[in-house]
């Protein structure tokens, strides 16, 4: 008796992304350049309208919001504050259990208003 499939990959997180998702769909049924343009408009039309409303990503994680503008201020050339016995913002990334926490409420889906 040949061993059970399974429904996904090992090692897949459950959800799939939804850009990821979106792509697949379009690719199986219109190919892979229709499907590549699809999901490029796509995010442009997600970033549009963020900045005309002039809203923040709502699925965004802080912490590691924080911790990527951290990075590219040191990159950018902001001095560095090693030795200094304060934390900054981008040190909320590193707490396993907050991380964890922005990583599952980012994950659930979203619950419809009206």
């Amino acid at each position: 008796m040949p061993a059970p499939r399974r429904s996904r990959p090992p090692g897949r997180r459950r959800g799939a992304r939804t850009a990821q998702a979106f792509f697949l769909r379009i690719r199986n049924k219109r190919g892979h350049q229709v499907a590549a343009v699809a999901v490029a408009r796509k995010l442009a039309v997600l970033i549009w309208h963020l900045l005309t409303k002039e809203q923040d990503y709502f699925w965004a994680r802080p912490a590691l919001v924080a911790a990527k503008q951290r990075l590219l201020a040191l990159k950018a050339g902001a001095p560095g504050e090693r030795g200094v016995r304060r934390r900054g913002s981008a040190c909320a990334y590193k707490v396993k259990e907050l991380r964890n926490s922005e990583k599952a409420a980012a994950e659930m889906p979203s619950v419809p208003t009206s």
